[in-house]
């Protein structure tokens, strides 16, 4: 309709978020007033779905708090276990080798004892943010809690490719943290399970990275 017919215009939500707030237009023709029936029943309209968008967005907040690190917005264990799955399932068909590497830091005990739980905190999201740049767009990194953090590599080539990758993520940390106007090195021991027939859920993969860490942990 022309402009000039335009009555009435009510908006629906805070448009914080493009696609979770819009207009409702009512037309008429012009100079014609609204009825106050239909103007009511046109604000109820747009008071029921600023509730519904307002809904949506809490139960899209809840869902990302359930399955993200609070700290980091890494994806915490519950994610990591869905995708593990996702990647087994997907291995069936598909024939590619799938690693998960467990990576605990070394010497991140001193850092909390030395500059304090904030401090450590501090390191953990550089640690976060370093991991992510060192592994594939679609590879997962994520935080199991305290100093463990975990990579799921997928669609990988062969083992080595998962070599090189454990190195990169190794590599990354190598460069010192400024913790309180010091430079503070840590390291990071890395287990690696590659994925096989007999592993039967992602749990059983996670152990089994696991304990490779621990048995090459200095």
């Amino acid at each position: 309709p022309a402009g000039d017919d335009l009555v009435r215009r009510w908006a629906i939500g805070d448009g914080t978020v493009a696609s979770e707030s819009g207009e409702l237009e009512l037309f008429g023709a012009a100079g014609a007033g609204v009825p106050d029936d239909v103007d009511t029943v046109a604000q109820q309209c747009t008071d029921l779905a600023t509730l519904v968008l307002e809904h949506d967005r809490s139960a899209a907040l809840l869902e990302y708090q359930a399955n993200h690190d609070a700290l980091t917005g890494l994806p915490n264990r519950a994610l990591l276990l869905d995708r593990i799955g996702e990647a087994m399932r997907r291995r069936e068909r598909s024939g590619e080798v799938v690693a998960v590497l467990f990576c605990d830091l070394d010497r991140f005990k001193e850092v909390n004892d030395t500059f304090g739980h904030e401090a450590g905190d501090d390191v953990l999201i550089e640690v976060a943010g370093r991991f992510r740049q060192a592994v594939r767009l679609h590879d997962t990194v994520a935080r199991l809690g305290g100093d463990e953090f975990v990579v799921l590599a997928t669609w990988m080539n062969d083992e080595g490719e998962v070599d090189a990758l454990a190195e990169r993520v190794r590599d990354s940390i190598v460069p010192p943290f400024r913790v309180r106007g010091r430079d503070v090195e840590i390291g990071v021991s890395i287990g690696v399970a590659i994925v096989d027939d007999f592993m039967t859920d992602p749990r059983s993969v996670l152990h089994a990275a696991d304990v490779a860490m621990y048995r090459g942990k200095p």
